[in-house]
């Protein structure tokens, strides 16, 4: 699978986690200032409008913004629980579709979401194609590696065009505001 390498997406590859199903997740305490937000009460309601959106399409949400606050010192010593989330990759990608519209970090947050849900959606659905050719004795496995090795490069161009329309963008914006 090819990785978004701009330094646009970096900040959301370096608070990816990875747990012990080797899924990945992203905590939400760790998106609000990567998505630039001061205010967890603000992000609060963005995730509130990410989770509706997620029930209103049929998916659990408890599937997808997992609760797992934790606990912080204050003050004298003393302990409290905070609200966090494991946000599932769907989750970030609904909570940047309703995030501050205003901001550029967060277009690059729809950008990088999106570009990565559908990487998996397109790889799983070749995998799966393939793999059934092969099973069925349509594929031979040199077959099967010359459409990984095509898909791939695809996809590598593809990601790289992107990557680029981004940069042209980001750069002329810079420029406009001088």
């Amino acid at each position: 699978m090819s990785k978004l390498i701009a330094k646009e997406y970096q900040s959301f590859e370096q608070i990816k986690k990875i747990d012990d199903n080797g899924n990945e997740y992203w905590l939400a305490r760790d998106l609000v200032p990567a998505l630039e937000y001061t205010k967890w009460g603000n992000f609060q309601k963005v995730i509130d409008r990410a989770m509706l959106a997620c029930q209103n399409s049929g998916i659990q949400v408890f599937n997808q913004f997992a609760e797992v606050g934790k606990l912080i010192q204050h003050g004298k010593g003393g302990k409290r629980r905070i609200p966090d989330y494991k946000l599932s990759r769907y989750a970030c990608y609904l909570i940047v579709q309703n995030g501050d519209p205003r901001k550029e970090v967060i277009a690059t947050g729809q950008t990088y979401f999106a570009i990565q849900t559908r990487n998996i959606e397109v790889s799983q659905r070749v995998f799966n194609n393939v793999s059934e050719k092969f099973h069925y004795g349509k594929a031979s496995s040199l077959e099967v590696t010359q459409a990984s090795t095509d898909f791939i490069s695809a996809q590598n161009a593809y990601i790289q065009a992107l990557v680029d329309m981004t940069n042209a963008q980001i750069a002329l914006r810079n420029l406009l505001n001088k």
